[in-house]
């Protein structure tokens, strides 16, 4: 399996490796950027997902499957690493993929492009889900980002978010945000939410949080401080803990403002952010070609078009806030 071998005839394997921070939950997106563009390659694709997905980015990614499948038979297998949800683990599994040397490797979430970009300058890099790619030195520029990365950047949503969430919460300041300064993209989020902080004329909070064991003096700290909201930063340690997360802004009257409709489904007041199974899709896209002999800094990096907005009114109801009906009505989803 070692070897890359330039065939096309039926019958070919496609070995995938794939880390994962999080728990045992199965990512469809890696059959999608499997299934995409391989029929002419034996390549080994390398992937990290520091992240949790929802089960909708399975959905989307069989579909891409499907809308790419040809009718040559190919066969796929899937080698799992898993990060325990840490941080620290992402450089060393980095550096064994690359010692894979694997044709492609995909990345996403903040930390994982990073990790990568740091194990090699050669072999190609489809990011998936970062945040601003450009502030985080991962490309030199969207049109051109020059190097071995390309794929998807994310975009700077902290002045939309903040609007939503006094929408939400008129009397929502000063505004606790949640960090874990562990994370390499923590200074650009509170960077840009100071900024979009200072246009609304609010006040942020920045509020520090290291393991989950810090969890409730972490929103004593707010309570302390006097907070009256909380914006969630994406981080996978947050995210592994999004339900006692959920459960402890509501026992302190925290409305709270995420990237995920995870954290929403867990009982978190709203989300929004880039809809992350069309990100998985257009991944499969950079990856396929890539396979044909693109070069990945001639590849155009992508920011998210589409968005979505998600309610949790049950939670909303128990901190005494009355959503409009204009809001609701702009909503992609509303829990009740």
């Amino acid at each position: 399996m070692g070897n890359r071998i330039a065939v096309a005839v039926p019958g070919i394997v496609l070995a995938i490796v794939v880390i994962y921070v999080g728990g045992p939950l199965f990512v469809a997106a890696a059959l999608a950027i499997a299934m995409v563009g391989v029929y002419e390659y034996l390549n080994l694709v390398a992937e990290i997902v520091p992240l949790r997905w929802a089960a909708t980015a399975s959905a989307i990614s069989f579909e891409a499957c499907a809308n790419s499948a040809t009718s040559k038979a190919r066969n796929l297998a899937i080698e799992w690493r898993y990060a325990e949800d840490k941080l620290e683990n992402l450089p060393a599994l980095a550096a064994e993929l690359v010692a894979l040397k694997p044709d492609a490797l995909v990345s996403a979430a903040n930390a994982g492009p990073l990790a990568l970009q740091r194990a090699t300058s050669t072999i190609p890099i489809v990011m998936t889900s970062p945040g601003d790619a450009v502030a985080m030195g991962l490309v030199k520029n969207l049109a051109r980002p020059g190097g071995n990365i390309t794929g998807h950047s994310g975009i700077d949503l902290s002045g939309k978010r903040l609007e939503l969430l006094l929408d939400m919460a008129p009397n929502a300041s000063p505004v606790a945000l949640l960090l874990n300064p562990g994370n390499t993209n923590s200074r650009v989020i509170l960077d840009g939410y100071n900024a979009a902080a200072k246009a609304l004329a609010i006040k942020m909070l920045p509020v520090e949080m290291h393991t989950p064991q810090e969890l409730e003096g972490t929103f004593a700290a707010m309570a302390r401080q006097k907070a009256r909201a909380v914006i969630v930063a994406p981080d996978p340690l947050f995210s592994a803990n999004r339900s006692r997360l959920a459960e402890l802004a509501l026992k302190h009257r925290l409305p709270s403002m995420t990237g995920s409709q995870a954290y929403v489904e867990a009982g978190a007041l709203v989300c929004y952010g880039p809809n992350n199974p069309v990100r998985f899709h257009h991944a499969a896209s950079y990856v396929d070609k890539i396979f044909k002999g693109a070069k990945p800094g001639d590849l155009a990096v992508e920011q998210p078009t589409t968005f979505e907005l998600i309610i949790n009114l049950k939670t909303a109801k128990a901190l005494g806030l009355k959503v409009s009906p204009t809001l609701l009505a702009r909503a992609d989803r509303v829990i009740e």
